[in-house]
């Protein structure tokens, strides 16, 4: 999703219409970023389940906190955060209780039951692997490689340069290729 100028005016004129309890323009808001706060979600829990329920509680956050949003700083950038944060929290309350991570279930097809099976497993691993990662690490993999954002707005979502993206993208993958190393070799 590319954010331009417009954009960000359509949402300003939106959510300053939200703040004075306009419900309809803040529907707008939630027609316009339900699938992308849904997919952000996705990225870092990896169950659809979950990230459906954390992106309907951001949306709940967001009109609670609307009067604190900070026009300077643009709405993507506070929402991105709102639903990162929840995200975070309820990872580490579920690891806290000790329940099992959750494989996501990332569409791909497939042409045999055989492959299907081999793909689930590579899924699993790949995803266990994400979660060895430092959090800043593995928003940067999310966003980049599987979200496929460019590095320029992961750097204007995450209000950070690009060569920070680009810094962590390398270190991220290079610690990736580390963990996967024992599976690679098992597999030739």
């Amino acid at each position: 999703m590319v954010y331009s100028n417009q954009d960000r005016s359509v949402d300003f004129d939106d959510l300053r219409l939200a703040r004075t309890g306009d419900k309809e323009a803040f529907k707008r808001l939630v027609e316009r970023y339900r699938d992308w706060a849904f997919g952000v979600a996705l990225g870092y829990l990896g169950d659809e389940m979950t990230a459906y329920d954390i992106s309907q509680r951001a949306f709940i956050k967001v009109w609670r906190k609307l009067g604190e949003w900070n026009e300077l700083q643009g709405f993507r950038a506070w929402f991105y955060t709102i639903i990162k944060n929840l995200c975070l929290n309820h990872r580490r309350k579920s690891a806290r209780l000790g329940e099992e991570k959750i494989t996501p279930n990332l569409r791909v097809k497939i042409a045999s039951p055989e492959e299907d099976m081999l793909s689930s497993e590579a899924k699993r691993i790949v995803w266990r692997a994400l979660d060895k990662l430092q959090p800043e690490h593995r928003e940067i993999v999310v966003l980049v490689d599987i979200r496929g954002m460019k590095y320029r707005q992961v750097a204007e979502l995450l209000d950070i340069p690009v060569g920070t993206v680009m810094s962590r993208l390398y270190y991220a993958r290079k610690k990736l290729a580390e963990i996967l190393k024992p599976y690679w070799e098992r597999e030739l």
